[in-house]
């Protein structure tokens, strides 16, 4: 067969067994048995898309599909090869590999009957000939290539003038002339300009929903950007994408924040089409959506919210653990006097307390308003004094609404008269992270300290069954820096005790002896340190590389409360165990209560065929509850007008209508609810009043979303709403994560760099590889047309 460059973001669908479409690139990765299901010429295009070598041109490809017991009745899949045959004397000259085994053997066997086929037709080396014609070198793709390799990568733009790397360039191709950097940051201006342009009309041709995560930034750059990630779909595939590092250069109330997102979106032609915003729980948000309302047609305030998941379990761990810290000593904010941003940092950056915390400084009659920071206020204080401490004001936040979880609880048992707990086993609780933080944190920061207890650890060695050397240091922002803190101090314990016995410490300084922990105070570490990895499951789901979408994280969520209620109920834990796992179901609560006013949730589990209502009720969800969503999801359903093509032809003949082909029973017809005999779901009630199907069946088609596009290719109007609600993200991680890639790109090495210029490397970074900007040929496409500015070499 002919070969060409396919390009590795093609999307693929298997041929047999269902699954999800894939890019070629991801077919490539699968092992034997998963590629299996696709075609020949699918399996062939993704070595293709991956392959640089000049030896492939000389070949047909085929694919041998080696099974198991091939003579028996059923014989099962084994392995796939390659078959390569000479397209010059295909009778004699052919090569076999194993799909798998490309990076064992290489080409080297190829090379060899290469050369031996053209010793027998008597011609020149084709390889020889084919290195000097399949590549030439390309001043413009070498530029391109140098743009994407910065945006991508997050590299200055100076390392183009580093003599190493111009030796590197010279070395390999000597006529190579190494462009500017202010060559590269125009071209890279030139490539963000244009394709804005493409990426506005892609989407505004797009008929499917938009979603959106955003969150905001302080850059080093002492400038302050509103980072916005826009989620799509194309049939079942989901895609995601910084949109657009907004500079924001007033106060960050969410009026602003409205009024350049819309600027944002008008710009890239989907104002339209969103349906969806995630957001953390500040209280500007609250503003930011009512503004949005007012502006996108398909965004209904409140109900098109999606509350930042991510953040609402970090929050519960948080809460779980604030019994076992001691809150700041300084005086709480309130609404009506509240503490500016400059003492409210100190108060959480402030070296833990190790002295006793008694119930008699903690203020019992304080509900969670008196304590949460005014975001609108503190944010435009931050920016007015110059003070754009993001991270550690959005600890104090978390911090002071744990806190007053625990104050809510202690106040709530009090007065029920269910405080058991003794003063003295809080005190002790009390005094827990702040000796295994601050223990850690001398341990890493004073390298005499380092040594000693290496010393120590090593002489232990028989003792402690972890392979950590130190306990792992404490770093703020993140709850499960406190576990794992927790958990290597547990680990370690031998040699804990014996570097914090005060005959075996220096004094002074040095002295470790406050960092003790008593039996008790170890009991409860341990404890807490087991009943955390609640938490720390649902944290790495929510880590995963995939996003975490809406209708996966609900029961998650579920099922995280009804652990914290076992806890809760528990008489075999420490009573304070016990305060914790309530404070923890008080955020949670809270927060599911806010979430009563977003539709989007809620329609996204009725959605899913193996929950439907039937996950409702199993969860305790009154009967008017039921009734509520399920009219939401009608509701919702009405707005998505019926593509009249669609109703002519299920009334024509082409597709059965619902009336003349009932539904499926799911339970019995298993997998054929994906064949051509399924019924079109025409309609809400349709797919409302059929039962619950089987997440099994589900999974053999793919997936839900391949389901779902299985239906939409059907012409199903219920399944494109399906898709566009299940396609809404859970959490802003994945502007978290933008936020990352910019601390890369603007680090010491890039302190000059321009405004414009990192919003620029910032979205030509995320768009390129996906459909946004697929590939370097088209990069080069867009390029090309840039004829102004010819690189002049550098001057070294």
């Amino acid at each position: 067969m002919a070969l060409s460059k396919p390009s590795r973001l093609t999307i693929v669908s298997p041929e047999s067994g269902g699954g999800s479409p894939i890019t070629l690139a991801e077919l490539y990765s699968l092992n034997d048995l998963d590629a299996w299901k696709f075609s020949d010429k699918d399996i062939i295009a993704a070595a293709l898309s991956i392959w640089t070598s000049i030896v492939y041109p000389h070949f047909s490809i085929y694919i041998r599909r080696v099974y198991c017991e091939p003579n028996s009745a059923a014989p099962t899949p084994g392995h796939l090869e390659y078959l390569f045959v000479c397209i010059h004397d295909p009778e004699n000259c052919s090569s076999t590999r194993d799909r798998k085994d490309t990076g064992n053997w290489g080409t080297t066997n190829l090379q060899r009957a290469i050369k031996k086929c053209d010793k027998k037709r008597g011609v020149p080396d084709s390889l020889l000939n084919t290195s000097n014609d399949a590549t030439p070198f390309s001043q413009l793709a070498f530029r391109t290539l140098l743009v994407l390799w910065c945006s991508v990568n997050h590299r200055p733009f100076h390392m183009l003038s580093d003599p190493l790397f111009l030796d590197i360039v010279h070395l390999l191709r000597s006529e190579a002339t190494v462009p500017c950097a202010q060559t590269i940051s125009a071209d890279l201006a030139y490539l963000y300009n244009l394709a804005s342009l493409r990426i506005s009309d892609l989407f505004a041709e797009s008929k499917n929903a938009f979603h959106l995560a955003i969150d905001g930034w302080s850059s080093p750059l002492t400038a302050s950007f509103l980072g916005i990630v826009v989620f799509w779909r194309e049939g079942g595939k989901l895609w995601r994408s910084i949109l657009e590092f907004v500079h924001l250069t007033e106060s960050h109330t969410g009026m602003y924040m409205a009024a350049k997102t819309m600027e944002c979106l008008q710009r890239f032609k989907i104002t339209n089409q969103i349906m969806s915003v995630c957001l953390d729980n500040a209280s500007n948000n609250d503003t930011f959506v009512r503004e949005l309302d007012h502006s996108l047609p398909n965004f209904h305030g409140a109900k098109s919210r999606v509350r930042c998941f991510s953040h609402v379990t970090n929050l519960m761990a948080k809460a779980f653990m604030a019994p076992f810290t001691s809150p700041t000593s300084k005086k709480r904010k309130t609404v009506n006097n509240p503490m500016p941003p400059s003492r409210r940092i100190e108060a959480a950056s402030s070296g833990p307390r190790t002295g006793p915390a008694t119930n008699d400084n903690i203020p019992l009659n304080m509900d969670d308003s008196s304590v949460v920071p005014d975001i609108d206020s503190s944010a435009a204080s931050n920016q007015a004094s110059g003070q754009p401490d993001g991270d550690e004001a959005m600890e104090a936040y978390d911090q002071a609404i744990a806190q007053a979880a625990v104050l809510t609880i202690l106040d709530r048992r009090q007065d029920t008269h269910q405080l058991s707990v003794e003063s003295t086993d809080l005190q002790e609780a009390r005094m827990i992270i702040p000796k295994i933080t601050e223990f850690a944190t001398k341990i890493h920061g004073k390298d005499n300290l380092f040594q000693r207890f290496k010393a120590i650890r090593a002489s232990l060695n028989e003792m402690i069954h972890s392979d950590k050397e130190v306990p792992t240091k404490y770093v703020a922002t993140r709850w499960n820096a406190y576990l794992y803190c927790a958990r290597t101090h547990c680990e370690l314990r031998p040699a804990i005790d014996v570097m914090t016995n005060t005959t075996a410490t220096s004094t002074g300084k040095d002295n470790m002896e406050m960092y003790r922990l008593s039996p008790l105070q170890w009991d409860m570490l341990n404890e807490m340190r087991q009943c955390l990895k609640i938490f720390e499951d649902i944290t790495l789901f929510f880590s995963r590389v995939e996003t975490a979408l809406i209708h996966e994280v609900v029961p998650r969520l579920r099922l995280l409360q009804r652990q914290l209620e076992l806890m809760r109920n528990d008489n075999a834990l420490f009573e304070v165990t016990r305060i914790a796992a309530e404070a923890a179901l008080h955020v949670l609560a809270k927060y599911f209560d806010l979430m009563q006013e977003s539709t989007i949730p809620w329609v996204a589990v009725i959605m899913c065929p193996y929950y439907k209502t039937d996950w409702f009720v199993a969860n305790g969800y009154s009967a008017r509850r039921v009734w509520e969503i399920q009219e939401a999801t009608r509701e919702l359903f009405r707005k998505y007008n019926i593509d009249s093509d669609v109703v002519n032809l299920m009334h024509n003949g082409g597709t059965p209508s619902t009336s003349s082909c009932p539904m499926v029973d799911p339970f019995i017809s298993g997998f054929q609810m994906t064949t051509s005999n399924t019924p079109l779901l025409s309609s809400m009630e349709t797919y409302l009043s059929s039962p619950a199907m089987p997440k099994s069946y589900i999974d053999q088609a793919g997936g839900l979303m391949e389901w779902w596009a299985a239906q939409e290719k059907s012409g199903s109007p219920v399944a494109r709403m399906a898709l566009d609600v299940l396609s809404s993200p859970a959490t802003s991680v994945d502007a978290e994560r933008a936020f990352s890639g910019g601390r890369m790109t603007v680090n010491y090495q890039q302190h000059r760099m321009g405004l414009d210029t990192f919003r620029a490397k910032m979205a030509i970074g995320s768009w390129y590889g996906t459909p946004l900007l697929q590939d370097l040929e088209e990069v080069l496409g867009i390029l090309d047309g840039r004829r102004t500015t010819d690189p002049g070499p550098l001057n070294i």
